[in-house]
Parts: structure tokens; sequence; C-alpha cells
């Protein structure tokens, strides 16, 4: 997967050193959940699919 722990670490460091506030990290992982929920298999699964089916 992209980023990773790396990328977890600095934005770690950044909301420690007030370079991001926990207001914009909130609403940043609100909008990446929008989008994963939006996309392809959890769609199929609000439709009635099975969760386990979907995402094999």
């Amino acid at each position: 997967m992209p980023g990773g722990p790396p990328v977890i670490a600095q934005v770690l460091k950044g909301y420690e050193e007030g370079r991001v506030s926990l207001p914009a990290l909130r609403k940043a992982t609100a909008h990446l959940m929008n989008f994963l929920l939006e996309s392809g298999p959890y769609q199929e699964e609000e439709e009635g699919g099975n969760h386990a089916e979907s995402i094999h």
C-alpha cells in the first residue's frame, strides 16, 4: 500500500508540531472513508451482497 507507516509518522509529527489540526485530520479521514465507501466492493455490500464475498 502506498504511504504506510512512514506517511503515518509524518502525519503524526505534523499534528504534534501543530502544523495540522485535529479537525483537519478528521475532515481528511471523513473524505477518505467516503471515497472508499462509494467505491466498488462496498457498494455491493449495501445492495445486499455478502461483504466477505465482495472483497475477494
